[in-house]
């Protein structure tokens, strides 16, 4: 086991240190959003780009 202490939100993402809330789909979720857009709630360090989908 490795000891992990991030000094900041983003060094916890590097470290793949993920929060997950008690009530999940109260607290962690947007409901009325698709599951992609809730998996992009985090904080990003740079700008996102999305491909074209084919439909």
């Amino acid at each position: 086991m490795v000891c992990v202490r991030p000094n900041s939100p983003r060094a916890a993402i590097r470290a793949g240190i993920a929060l997950v809330t008690e009530d999940r789909k109260g607290q962690g979720l947007v409901l009325g959003q698709p599951g992609l857009d809730n998996a992009l709630l985090v904080v990003n360090p740079g700008p996102v780009y999305f491909a074209p989908s084919i439909v």
